[in-house]
């Protein structure tokens, strides 16, 4: 199996009997190895999980928006309702797509985190917190100024009255809310889980093919030595 450790010199690395490289290095060389990788198939998680992430991370801000269009009266009539939909989905999309590549895909790479449950932790909590609670955000505040600029009666006139709104629209949309999450949650995790499946697949494999030339090599000295 190909191991991976941190250490703070070459010489240290050496002892281990490990290569010393930086970060960077290490990463592009891992990044190459499984974007290269035949069957693709085998590395399609590892290559494409943040653009299933970003995926995930659109679909609750066009569900939300919509649904705060029916508890929110007025704003089906406005000319610029559809304001709110492009913030709440396409910025949480985005935003699932770094943080996914950047803190989910780059740590199993480098298995930067031995803790494969901390891992998955962490992708939920930023799945959850981008596609749901962000998305949720964006189409509330899309909604409020909508509402403001129409001038429609229950627009918050002061904070107190903003915070009785936000709780009463999260109470009419908490079915909605918790499907979303539960959704995002198993998305998260269903990633990890098959991103670290692939990742040790690959290096099992990749270990298997170099032992296998370096096994050719040598049988092909041998028989050149018999030869002579």
């Amino acid at each position: 199996m190909v191991v991976i450790g941190q250490f703070s010199s070459p010489e240290e690395a050496a002892e281990q009997g490990l290569v010393y490289s930086d970060r960077f290095k290490t990463l592009r060389l891992f990044q190459d190895i499984f974007s290269d990788w035949e069957p693709s198939w085998q590395a399609f998680p590892i290559n494409h999980a943040m653009e299933i992430a970003g995926l995930a991370g659109c679909i609750p801000g066009a569900i939300i928006a919509i649904r705060l269009r029916r508890i929110l009266p007025g704003l089906t009539r406005a000319r610029v309702r559809w304001i709110p939909i492009p913030l709440s989905v396409f910025v949480p999309g985005a935003l699932s797509v770094m943080f996914h590549e950047e803190l989910i895909t780059k740590d199993i790479l480098l298995q930067e985190t031995p803790c494969s449950v901390c891992v998955e932790t962490r992708a939920i909590c930023g799945q959850v917190g981008l596609g749901v609670g962000l998305s949720f955000g964006s189409a509330f505040a899309g909604s409020v100024i909508i509402g403001n600029f129409l001038s429609l009666k229950w627009v918050p006139r002061s904070f107190g009255g903003l915070l009785w709104l936000t709780k009463d629209v999260i109470s009419k949309s908490s079915l909605l809310l918790v499907t979303l999450t539960a959704a995002e949650m198993v998305v998260a995790g269903g990633l990890v889980y098959f991103q670290q499946s692939a990742y040790d697949s690959v290096m099992e494999e990749l270990e298997r093919r170099v032992a296998e030339d370096k096994r050719e090599v040598i049988d092909g000295r041998i028989f050149g030595m018999q030869r002579d």
